[in-house]
């Protein structure tokens, strides 16, 4: 007998996977170009010499030995793909041209997308500019105007334009008079880089228009390219959905049948991040699933022959994925699609793992950076599991032969009853396991640990399936028959009813979600090593109880860390966070507590509270002892509900002022919301006056800590808010920071009449207005650092002059990003923390 007729080599073919073996070679050469770049040229000579080598190998039938140069040959290329893709751009791109700081430009370009309407959040009574309705076009950029002349330009760019604008053709050349400014780069660390994500898509500016007039058409686009016709077809689709279903729901439908989630209120997107069911809302691999289902139900009825069906399954699919711009969710279930009809046509079975891979090789080669993007990491990251995991055996009771020759002859509701017992148990696992193996990544990027989502997500799948089929009925018959898009876009929109009320019941349950820090990235590569390693070997390798072993040591090491990181340590760290106009500070006393000053920023409230809460959960913190607001303006204030509802918070301190009323003073709806936050979360409400001091720890290493209030006086004083801001000066290890709000007027006048003391960091009174007499206030206090909190408004150069005069060094947050300042015995050491911008190889 041979070997090739043995039944272990008979299934030995189908457990090799090749292709996972190539992603992972791709995966690497692409993760060096990012950290360590070599360029572009070495890269492409190593894959020529590996090639070379494997070449050799291979002539000489050393098949084995080959396998190495050709797996570094494909690193090689990646590393040369994703530094083209990542480090190289025209050296006339528009993202040349844009900076930090905003400024009018006039540009040509041609217009890539239609219109898209962005309707202005709910009113938020924290925010304090109001948001206004826009209009969304991506431009390809043609020139760019250089004083009398024009210059070439390139490069890709959105564009917001102030209100609703009417159509524009794909295609239109355009001439915009707007405002250059560059993605907002990582200004404190555990912030979402805008800039990073922008460059992954090769956009490294952004252009915003005041109104539709600074938009001036050159001439009209034409309707017959490929991206005009699938726009025309979204479009068109859209419109259908807004006629036949609810506005509300309309928006849900077009968010989950076309990735338009421009509409979707930001209030229910939040009851589905937080019940982690946030994937419902961006057309994923479920969706494509979902309508792949049900054509293969179609398939399965007869009303098609089964290759030409197969065929029909795979080109509408595909086309549907471009229909809704390719994201890599969806490539990904197109791929594994496409594989499984082209195996049914072809008679033979489609590798899971390989097909996987495959999919995973597509979207990296459409864009590299997806390898580091949370989106793309999480969906492949499901499949995988599923790949690992036989769901059929799961729960898949084994009755012997008589067992189930009863259990075939019972009635058949009771057959019914039991698949659908069986099969929910199954589903309910597969969620667990699900969730246990994302959990990690899950925790690490979105802060969020949901147990509630094993269970919704074995709930939800049922409405979102009727959501969409309706959903897809009413786009195919709305525009034909009218009165069947009626009926169709009512169970649509009664199917996303049911969906919304699930989620917001989960989101009610108490236990149901937990704002966490996470772990950190070495721990989680660490930790999906083994698990890939776990999977990897074959089965009996290891012992199971080995293994639990394993992976639960790792997940006690994670604890072991946040353990440290929690004890108390001789040394006093003061962070600057960057929030553009407004101000938070974080201090982390020596004995491990936890103080902020101030919480707010000019902006939207939740943009600002994201800021303050990725640096705090980066350094491990889940519990804000003290919240010092030093006074009664909404940029100091305004996050302060959205950190109450994800920090533990021991008490909000404030001035005797804070919320005065005499002399006819009212309350504003901010300060209001503010008092109503503190009293709905049982918050102890604390307040703090000249000559109070805070309350430090008595261990002997930490004695020569102080926490001293030095305004306003009890009583306060005349004038403005600002005049009544809470002044700390925190001292340790002989050492000083003050921290003075808004301070300015008869509070500012009042402090500097004291004898002058030496301060070592000053944060700048008033975001460095000249309203704050700078240079009275340099020479009362003597720094030698500055912080200046704030935006790009204001004179810097006054400012530094200023303070020069005294020898101390000014540091803008708006500027150098978030600024940390650390005290120890020995020294005092000042560093920021924003990433460096990009800049052209």
């Amino acid at each position: 007998m041979t070997a090739a007729a043995t039944p272990s080599s008979k299934q030995s073919p189908r457990q090799r996977h090749p292709l996972v073996v190539v992603l992972a070679a791709v995966a690497i050469g692409m993760a060096v170009d990012r950290y360590a770049p070599i360029g572009m040229s070495t890269s492409l000579i190593a894959a020529v010499a590996a090639l070379a080598i494997w070449f050799v190998l291979r002539s000489n039938r050393r098949d084995f030995a080959a396998i190495v140069p050709l797996l570094l040959a494909v690193a090689a290329l990646a590393a040369a793909w994703h530094h083209d893709r990542w480090h190289l751009f025209a050296h006339d791109d528009i993202g040349l041209f844009a900076d930090a700081q905003a400024r009018p430009v006039c540009v040509e370009g041609v217009t890539q997308t239609l219109p898209r309407y962005v309707p202005a959040p709910p009113h938020d009574i924290m925010r304090i500019v109001p948001a206004e309705d826009s209009t969304r076009v991506d431009l390809d950029i043609t020139a760019i105007r250089d004083g009398e002349q024009w210059r070439d330009c390139s490069g890709q760019s959105t564009l917001y334009v102030g209100g609703k604008m009417s159509d524009l053709a794909v295609g239109t050349r355009v001439r915009v008079f707007a405002i250059l400014v560059a993605p907002r780069p990582l200004h404190n660390p555990g912030e979402f880089d805008f800039a990073q994500h922008a460059r992954g898509d090769r956009t490294l500016a952004r252009l915003t228009a005041a109104q539709e007039a600074s938009v001036i058409p050159l001439s009209e686009g034409s309707s017959w390219s490929i991206a005009a016709t699938f726009e025309q077809m979204r479009r068109r689709g859209h419109d259908i959905l807004w006629r036949h279903i609810d506005a509300d729901q309309a928006a849900l439908a077009s968010a989950v049948l076309l990735g338009e989630r421009e509409n979707i209120d930001s209030d229910v997107v939040a009851a589905y991040i937080e019940t982690g069911a946030v994937h419902l809302l961006s057309i994923s691999g479920l969706h494509l699933g979902i309508l792949a289902g049900f054509l293969f139900f179609l398939l399965r009825m007869g009303l098609l022959p089964s290759r030409l069906g197969l065929i029909a399954i795979a080109v509408l699919v595909v086309l549907y994925a471009r229909l809704t711009d390719s994201n890599p969710p969806v490539v990904r279930a197109t791929v594994l699609v496409v594989t499984l009809c082209a195996a049914a046509l072809l008679g033979r079975r489609a590798l899971q793992w390989n097909t996987l891979a495959a999919a995973a090789i597509v979207v990296l080669a459409m864009n590299p950076a997806e390898l580091f993007r949370v989106g793309a990491q999480l969906s492949f990251l499901c499949i995988a599991v599923f790949a690992a995991l036989d769901l059929r055996r799961l729960y898949q009771p084994s009755p012997d032969a008589l067992d189930r020759l009863l259990q075939n002859a019972d009635p058949w509701p009771l057959r019914w009853a039991r698949s659908l017992r069986k099969w929910a148990v199954q589903v309910t696992l597969a969620s667990l396991a699900v969730w246990l193996v994302t959990m990690p990544l899950v925790m690490a990027r979105f802060h969020l640990c949901t147990p509630i989502a094993v269970l919704l997500n074995a709930i939800v799948w049922l409405p979102m399936a009727l959501a969409m089929l309706f959903g897809f009925l009413t786009m195919l018959v709305g525009g034909l028959v009218p009165p069947l898009g009626d009926f169709f876009g009512t169970l649509c929109g009664a199917s996303f009813n049911v969906l919304g009320t699930i989620v917001d019941a989960a989101r009610t349950i108490p236990g149901g979600r937990y704002w966490v820090p996470g772990p950190d990235d070495w721990w989680m590569i660490v930790f999906y090593a083994v698990l890939a390693m776990l999977v990897v070997l074959p089965r009996g390798t290891i012992a199971r109880r080995w293994q639990a072993a394993l992976v639960v040591g790792w997940i006690g090491v994670a604890f072991a860390v946040g353990a440290v990181r929690a004890l108390p340590r001789d040394q006093l760290d003061v962070t600057f966070l960057s929030v553009g106009h407004g101000l938070s500070v974080v201090v982390e006393l020596p004995d491990g507590r936890t103080l902020l000053y101030d919480a707010g920023h000019m902006g939207s409230p939740g943009s600002g509270g994201r800021t303050i809460a990725g640096y705090l959960w980066s350094r491990g913190i889940t519990r804000i002892d003290g919240l010092i607001v030093s006074h009664a303006d909404a940029d100091h204030f305004n996050a302060v509900p959205y950190l109450m509802e994800r920090f533990d918070v021991g008490a909000v301190i404030v001035s005797p002022v804070m919320f005065d009323e005499r002399g006819g003073k009212k309350l504003g709806a901010a300060l209001r919301t503010l008092i109503e936050t503190v009293d709905q979360t049982d918050t102890p409400l604390e307040t703090v006056s000249d000559g109070d001091r805070l309350a430090a720890s008595d261990s002997p290493p930490l004695q020569i800590l102080s926490l001293r209030i030095l305004s306003p006086p009890a009583g306060g004083v005349p004038g403005s808010d600002n005049s009544n801001s809470i002044v700390l000066a925190i001292e340790y290890a002989g050492r000083r920071v003050l921290l003075t709000g808004d301070l300015e007027g008869a509070g500012l006048q009042r402090l500097i009449r004291r004898p002058p003391i030496d301060v070592d960091v000053l944060l700048a009174p008033h975001h460095g207005s000249p309203a704050s007499s700078p240079q009275e206030f340099a020479r009362w206090a003597t720094p030698r650092w500055v912080i200046v909190s704030g935006g790009f408004r204001g004179n810097p150069q006054l400012l530094a002059d200023v303070y020069a005069e005294v020898d101390a060094k000014p540091l803008h947050t708006a500027r150098v990003g978030a600024v940390r300042v650390s005290i120890d015995a020995d020294q005092t050491s000042v560093e920021t923390l924003a990433r460096p911008r990009f800049s052209s190889n």
